[in-house]
């Protein structure tokens, strides 16, 4: 008997390749349509759809989250 539970399978896509074996949380867009994901560094980074890369948008003194 189902008991309620959906499983959903994630999809994925590879947005470009790091440069630096460096962990990624938390991807967001904006209003705008920018992406952004947090670094385990403490980084805030923005994907560059052009380049196919990563610049450091901000750098924080802790780790930053997008829970807001």
């Amino acid at each position: 008997m189902n008991s309620g539970i959906v499983r959903i399978q994630a999809k994925y896509e590879v947005l470009c390749e790091k440069k630096y074996p460096v962990h990624l949380y938390s991807p967001r867009e904006n209003s705008d349509g920018e992406i952004f994901v947090c670094s385990h560094a403490g980084e805030i980074l923005k994907f560059k759809e052009e380049e196919k890369q990563l610049e450091v948008a901000t750098i924080s003194m802790g780790q930053p989250n997008s829970k807001t």
